[in-house]
């Protein structure tokens, strides 16, 4: 399978709700794949995200044969390497691109902005809205901010921006 990338966009791109539905289609894409419930373990806004894919007992399927067939993942132990018991986890860029990421050109040269229809897994952890738990003020958030993006009132931010509106 071809692995997912990120998309750029030129200096100055103005988002639309049209942008918003591809990076839904590759979410579901990301999401389809066999490792991909990893991302119900992920927590925080990953969790969130993955929730609208999953249904909360696919956190409990794994591990899938990619991990047997590549041994890559998650891997637990007891110090003396007597027992191992391994998991899936998502790879490379997925947790950013399940959010939404985007390489926007900044119009100095090659110079580019990292902007995401939801926040980064560490932008978010670093907001200090990750209470190791889904509150109930995470939620409204949730989908208020998902109602602006549908109504074409929202575009994806950079990580200053997500500071701010976090």
């Amino acid at each position: 399978p071809i692995p997912p990338i990120i998309s750029f966009r030129p200096a100055d791109y103005k988002f639309s709700t049209r942008d918003y539905q591809a990076y839904v289609e590759n979410h579901t894409n990301i999401l389809n794949k066999p490792h991909s419930h990893a991302a119900l373990l992920q927590g925080g806004i990953v969790w969130r995200l993955a929730k609208e894919h999953f249904s909360l007992d696919a956190a409990l399927h794994g591990p899938s044969s990619t991990v047997i067939q590549s041994r890559t993942g998650y891997v637990f132990g007891d110090k003396d390497n007597a027992w191992s018991l391994w998991d899936d986890d998502l790879v490379g860029d997925e947790a950013d691109l399940i959010c939404g990421l985007h390489k926007c050109y900044t119009g100095y040269g090659v110079q580019v902005a990292y902007k995401s229809w939801w926040p980064l897994p560490y932008t978010w952890d670093a907001a200090g809205v990750n209470m190791g738990f889904w509150s109930d003020e995470n939620e409204r958030w949730y989908q208020q901010r998902l109602w602006e993006i549908l109504d074409g009132k929202a575009e994806p931010l950079g990580a200053e921006q997500w500071r701010n509106k976090l």
